[in-house]
């Protein structure tokens, strides 16, 4: 059986959506879930009909409900987002309000708005000659559509997978030459880098190359040189490194940059680079001539200045053409995609993810991007853009190359995890508090001694809680996701922010509240001692601030007048970080005051006001503790390798909890092109 609700096709039979920007499978739940709604004559169900209907003897929780609901609207909005198809009716239940046709599959009227019992007609012959029209016209469509769907499935692109490496650790940082070399780095379990180059099917190599401070590394298209970037905090250069001599030659010095990202130009006479001035700035796409010495910015001009920027450049092997992702928003790109000879802008593709690793096909004008684990393919020709397959594990690194079975996409992919420590400040001893396969981020400690974090142990990004040894998922209608979080001061309550709105999570209830629309464009929010005001930042003014929202009175006033972005209240003033300016700040009787100079942009995930004392962390050294009274610094916590720069530390001021990554394994797997 096969509908269309609005654009979308909805084949039963292959239990999926179709759409000219791409297909989904869906899970059960959601096809079972698709069908209840459009086979029902009710215009609204009600939560316990979609139960009776969709998880049939069945014992189901509200939560559930609300997560395959979401789930569903995301599957269908991400193929048609400008529609709404699932209508919430507060106290009802849920209304699916997109048209609804048949268009194949027996006992069914053809084109019907709704599915409902055929009308008898009571002359036989009208009757005779209609379902025969209607059988005719039937086997037409049916001829058409296997054509249609036919010539579709030969656009697309099939996949055979194979295991590309088995070395122990993890690969990372894949780049490909166009006769099969394929250069990665080996992490192993121990945390020692060594780079390595497979040629094919033969074993990999080691290469003598010290990855000391090495940050990216790209093999060029002819096979012959590597192109690799070091840097640290007092230097950083890009330098290319011979294959046949591994001769070292300076290309730039880079040191006014950050996160420095390159890729080769075809011709081999240009060199890409993504960039930042700091990690306050948005990242922009640059391009270096090498024989002139000329470094020129290519993207991002200044109207698009507030942006997070421009990244995961990849530049066509054999085509003049470059693409880079734009971030938008938490779950929105652009891809970009300029001739390199004379920068021009030929496309830009609108994608609802944000975009994880980026590579061109070997030799056609196809773009393969990430999104977690999901591997995607825009062709460039038509514009089209559909899911290709879905992995077990995020992706790191992408690339396409050749090998003795046809051309081959290799993907790094391997999937991160971590456990939650805790730090005794007076005994300086670690315990763990929570350890498992998953990925656990952002603790948070509660004085009741509960401990609220983010885990993706069932698969998404989610909420959790434990209690003594108690553990449970916080049940929301919406994926957490990756989001900073705040608990009050009677924690009951958790503060966050979703595409630029600001919610409220009542712990004790579980039920979530929107305290400010998605046009105040808020993105930080704390709460203010009293938890009566919610100081949130926003670009809404046109640059970053900081912005008091009462809760009473639902007003908003502007706090700051030259830069905010993680603030709190504190004597009648503010404490706060900037966006585009490292420091600690005061600011009282509107007078601004810089507390701490080596104060870096990274603590707005973390930075802590506890009565007079700031918490704060230095990338390379640890936890610091600033006494507003004494204006002295003391570091409290040392980091390692493994340390992830997330902390909390309870309001009692006697421990620390901080994530830790434990080691990864992971390998490079590889998907024949046909």
């Amino acid at each position: 059986m096969k509908y269309q609700i609005h654009d979308i096709i909805f084949d039963t039979q292959e239990k999926a959506l179709f759409h000219n920007e791409g297909s989904i499978l869906l899970e059960a739940k959601s096809y079972h879930l698709l069908l209840a709604f459009i086979q029902s004559d009710e215009p609204v169900l009600s939560r316990d009909k979609l139960i009776e209907l969709s998880w049939p003897q069945q014992v189901v929780s509200d939560g559930a409900v609300n997560k395959a609901i979401s789930k569903l609207r995301s599957h269908l909005e991400q193929l048609s987002p400008d529609v709404e198809f699932i209508v919430t009716k507060p106290k009802f239940g849920y209304q699916f309000c997109a048209p609804v046709k048949i268009l194949s599959g027996p006992n069914n009227t053809l084109g019907s708005t709704k599915i409902k019992p055929s009308v008898k007609l009571q002359n036989r012959w009208v009757t005779i000659v209609i379902c025969t029209f209607l059988l005719i016209s039937l086997f037409f469509l049916y001829i058409h559509n296997t054509l249609q769907n036919t010539e579709e499935k030969s656009k697309q692109t099939e996949f055979s997978q194979f295991r590309f490496t088995a070395l122990d650790g993890v690969e990372t940082k894949l780049s490909s030459a166009k006769d099969g070399q394929v250069l990665f780095i080996n992490t192993d379990v121990n945390g020692q880098a060594s780079l390595y180059l497979k040629v094919n099917k033969n074993i990999p190599k080691v290469l003598p190359i010290n990855l000391t401070d090495v940050r990216d590394i790209r093999l060029a298209p002819n096979g012959k040189v590597i192109g690799l970037v070091s840097q640290n905090r007092e230097s950083c250069l890009i330098e290319q490194v011979s294959l046949a001599s591994f001769d070292k030659k300076t290309l730039l010095d880079c040191s006014q940059f950050s996160d420095v990202k390159i890729a080769w130009h075809y011709d081999m006479k240009r060199l890409f680079i993504q960039a930042r001035k700091s990690n306050a700035t948005p990242y922009k796409i640059y391009q270096f001539k090498i024989a002139t010495q000329v470094l020129e910015q290519i993207s991002l001009p200044q109207k698009h200045a507030a942006l997070n920027g421009d990244f995961r450049l990849a530049a066509h092997p054999t085509q003049p053409r470059l693409a880079f992702a734009r971030y938008l928003e938490s779950d929105r790109s652009e891809i970009h995609v300029l001739n390199t000879h004379t920068l021009e802008k030929l496309a830009t593709y609108s994608v609802p993810y944000v975009v994880g690793a980026l590579a061109w096909d070997a030799e056609n004008d196809v773009l393969f991007f990430t999104a977690e684990k999901t591997l995607l393919q825009v062709d460039t020709q038509s514009g089209s853009k559909h899911i290709i397959k879905q992995l077990s594990y995020p992706v790191e690194s992408i690339t396409s190359t050749f090998s003795p079975n046809g051309k081959v996409l290799l993907a790094t992919q391997y999937h991160p995890s971590s456990r939650i420590k805790r730090y005794d400040l007076n005994t300086q001893k670690t315990q763990t508090m929570l350890n498992n396969a998953a990925l656990n981020r952002l603790p948070r400690q509660t004085d009741n001694q509960s401990l609220l974090f983010l885990s993706d142990m069932m698969g998404t990004h989610d909420l959790w809680q434990l209690k003594g040894e108690a553990l449970h998922k916080i049940s929301l209608p919406f994926e957490f996701g990756f989001r900073r979080f705040q608990a009050d001061n009677q924690e009951e309550h958790v503060l966050f922010e979703k595409q630029g709105a600001l919610y409220e999570l009542n712990l004790l209830t579980n039920e979530v509240n929107k305290l400010i629309t998605a046009e105040h464009k808020a993105y930080i929010a704390n709460y203010s001692q009293d938890d009566k005001n919610i100081i949130y930042s926003s670009q809404k003014s046109g640059q970053w601030q900081l912005w008091l929202f009462n809760k009473t009175t639902f007003t908003h006033t502007q706090l700051t007048q030259y830069g905010g972005y993680s603030g709190y209240q504190y004597q009648g003033g503010l404490i706060y970080s900037k966006r585009n300016q490292a420091g600690l700040w005061r600011l009282f009787d509107s007078k601004e005051t810089l507390l701490i100079k080596d104060f870096s942009n990274i603590n707005w995930l973390n930075f802590q006001l506890i009565e007079d004392k700031v918490y704060f962390y230095r990338k390379g050294s640890g936890i610091w503790r600033y006494n507003l009274t004494t204006k002295e610094a003391e570091k409290v916590m040392e980091s390692n390798q493994h340390f992830i720069n997330q902390f909390h530390v309870n309001s009692a001021q006697n421990a620390i909890l901080f994530a830790e990554l434990k080691p990864i394994q992971g390998d490079v797997q590889g998907f024949v092109i046909n």
